[in-house]
């Protein structure tokens, strides 16, 4: 009984894929007994179809004992093995994007980052400001001989003009401020006089139309230092260079008589500026002055001893709106002016002039922060301190 059934289990346990069937007897047997064994063992075929084989595994040999010495677990390998091969293909796929196994590549680590410094942190502030500009007092006269002359009483500049202001700052590792401004200011009235006007030895007689242009454009290129790494607070000092642009004319309305002066020139300021936030309240408020004077040549702006002042100083409150706006109301005094005798004069007159103009503006104003690159506040004082306490060690 078990000589049959041997091959039979050596089939199932190997699992080869082969089917068994019945054989004729072997005539050549010697003895009745090995006949009957003979005709009752099976004989193996190959499976008639695909789904009878697994893949993989090759077609059984038509010798029984070939599979009799066959290893049970021979065919186990070669399924297994397969299994690196698609495991290996992993990594290729998520570096397609297809995965999430795959890593980024992260950037190199900054000259300041291996140093243990901060980042330098970079802002722009955009401002912008639009109000009204009154006359408080303006007094103009051309030639030493001729007539000083009141613009608010007798050129109607006793009414309101039309302030605009607008600037860009850069500030570059919370202390390094840059600020680009431009300020026009345009008076620009009509007036019948009552009194003979003489400028640059042209006479405008009494009770005759005149049309006053009146112009004193600002370009200011400003550096400030802040002492706050603190955004929040500021105190700032630094200096300033600026650009004048003045233009004045006296046309009659006859159009018979006109005297015109113009002047471009460049002066040093001395610029100082803060500003406090609240810290239980959304409020906050700052003042700004810039001014200078001087009599000498060169330094006020031109090449002859002339006297020159300005003084543009500020005061304004505000709140701040998402961290990045901050609106505001601005109370500004512009003022200064000039006196003496310039040797390039062009035209009539001797040269000699002298302009004072006192000017007070109520405006509303916006102030936008765009932070191009945020840097830790903290690891900035920290390094500030580290570098104190070095150079209080040297």
């Amino acid at each position: 009984m078990l000589a049959p059934l041997l091959p039979l289990s050596c089939v199932l346990f190997s699992n080869a894929g082969v089917e068994a069937s019945p054989a004729p007897p072997d005539r050549s047997a010697t003895s009745a007994s090995a006949g009957a064994a003979t005709e009752s063992a099976p004989t193996l075929r190959a499976a008639s179809s695909p789904l009878e084989a697994p893949p993989g595994i090759a077609e059984a040999p038509d010798d029984a004992t070939a599979i009799d010495d066959a290893p049970a677990v021979g065919a186990t390998p070669a399924v297994v093995s397969a299994t690196p091969a698609i495991a290996s293909a992993t990594p290729a796929a998520a570096s397609e994007g297809h995965g999430a196994l795959w890593d980024p590549p992260k950037r190199p680590l900054s000259r300041r980052q291996l140093a243990g410094k901060a980042p330098i942190s970079i802002r722009l502030k955009t401002l912008g400001e639009l109000g009204s500009l009154n006359v408080l007092a303006h007094s103009l006269q051309f030639g030493k001989s001729g007539t000083e002359f009141d613009l608010r009483r007798d050129g109607r500049q006793d009414t309101m003009f039309l302030f605009r202001r607008l600037s860009a700052e850069l500030e570059v590792d919370d202390h390094h401020q840059i600020i680009l401004l431009y300020q026009p200011i345009r008076f620009d009235t009509t007036t019948v006089l009552m009194q003979d006007l003489v400028a640059d030895d042209v006479t405008f007689p009494a009770m005759s139309g005149l049309s006053i242009l009146y112009g004193f454009d600002i370009y200011r290129l400003s550096y400030a230092y802040d002492f706050f790494t603190d955004p929040e607070q500021e105190l700032a000092v630094g200096f300033s260079m600026q650009v004048r642009n003045f233009r004045h004319s006296y046309v009659s309305s006859d159009g018979e008589r006109s005297v015109a002066n113009t002047n471009i020139g460049a002066v040093p300021i001395i610029k100082l500026r803060g500003r406090h936030q609240l810290r239980r309240a959304n409020f906050w408020y700052g003042g700004e002055i810039d001014g200078f004077y001087a009599n000498i040549p060169y330094v006020n702006g031109g090449d002859d001893p002339v006297e020159g002042l300005i003084v543009d100083a500020s005061l304004r409150a505000g709140v701040t709106v998402a961290k990045v706006v901050r609106p505001f109301a601005n109370l500004r005094y512009i003022g200064g002016g000039g006196k003496g005798t310039s040797s390039d004069k062009v035209g009539f007159g001797d040269g000699y002039s002298s302009n004072w103009l006192h000017t007070i503006a109520f405006s509303l104003g916006a102030e936008v922060i765009i932070p191009a690159v945020v840097g830790d506040r903290r690891a900035r004082d920290r390094e500030i301190a580290a570098r104190k306490a070095k150079r209080k060690a040297r």
